[in-house]
């Protein structure tokens, strides 16, 4: 099965409580948490290919129903589909921190040495 999901305008928060950490004479951030809150979407559509093995008729239907009502669909889906973005975000923010300094994406940021005494 192929599932494409189309997002437009997908505005999320993300808190996330971070640990410094001083490493040849760099501060890097180590993310302790992240919390994800989507607040806004203005459009999904999702295309979910062969539903009905190979009954395009009946894949076309399905789809332009789910996508006539996709706020619906979305309320069903927001718990999932936060929970992967959180996920994903996590995922990749760790991978960005640990190879780039923290001063290096914001100026001014403390050591770790000095911010926690």
């Amino acid at each position: 099965m192929t599932s494409i999901f189309f997002l437009k305008k997908f505005t999320v928060y993300i808190k996330m409580k971070l640990k410094l950490r001083d490493e040849g004479g760099f501060t890097f951030t180590d993310i302790e948490k992240l919390q994800l809150d989507i607040k806004s979407i203005d459009s999904f559509q999702i295309y979910l290919g062969n539903l009905f093995h190979g009954e395009k008729e009946l894949e076309e239907s399905a789809n332009a129903l789910f996508n006539d009502n996709w706020r619906e669909l979305y309320q069903i889906l927001k718990p999932a589909i936060r929970r992967s973005v959180e996920t994903v975000m996590q995922d990749r923010l760790s991978k960005v921190y640990s190879f780039v300094p923290a001063n290096f994406l914001i100026l001014d940021f403390p050591t770790a040495s000095a911010y926690y005494g």
